[in-house]
């Protein structure tokens, strides 16, 4: 019986071994860029900026909102995101954000260009901000439609203490301080 107990015990070692190679290697893959399961490394956090993801243009110069005056509002609706390892120490983060758009009374040209910005942040620090202009037309006698901007690639250092998901990414529009204060001031 205590032949028997040997045996259980150095094969429970040898799992043991073979476990902790097994941990290495995974952890090697992982951070060479691979993951056993196929799966897609974390993404960074994405989020539109509070008052900048809605844009409303205005005839004239008055504080007021009355639809007669509405040349353009837009919102952005989505950005969707994924992520791929692009090197052994890099995740790149694809996205295009989507906007939909409404044409005003006030509105005197069928055409449409839309500014916005992306940024990249780690913590509370800006790493990259870039600009970006979808475009479009009002077919006639449509007063709604959706566009679709750039694809956008941002590529992002990892490491074993570094991941992906440490980094945000922050989408809004391009707006002047008057249309910022009052997007604040309407809850938008």
């Amino acid at each position: 019986m205590a032949k028997h107990t040997a045996n259980q015990a150095t094969t429970r070692t040898t799992a043991r071994r073979a476990g902790g190679r097994f941990a290495t290697a995974l952890a090697a893959l992982a951070l060479a860029g691979c993951t056993p399961s196929g799966f897609p490394p974390a993404c960074p956090q994405l989020s539109l900026i509070s008052g900048a993801s809605d844009l409303l243009k205005m005839a004239g110069k008055s504080n007021q909102h009355d639809i007669r005056d509405l040349v353009l509002a837009a919102r952005i609706e989505a950005v969707p995101a994924s992520c791929q390892f692009t090197g052994r120490r890099s995740v790149g983060a694809q996205l295009r954000a989507e906007f939909a758009v409404q044409r005003g009374p006030a509105a005197t040209s069928p055409d449409v260009a839309l500014h916005y910005f992306v940024a990249a942040a780690k913590g509370r620090t800006i790493l990259d901000e870039q600009d970006y202009v979808v475009t479009g037309r009002f077919p006639p006698n449509v007063d709604r439609m959706t566009l679709v901007g750039q694809q956008i690639h941002l590529d992002f250092p990892v490491g074993a203490d570094q991941s992906a998901a440490g980094y945000h990414i922050y989408v809004g529009f391009r707006l002047s301080k008057a249309e910022l204060d009052s997007n604040r001031a309407n809850g938008l």
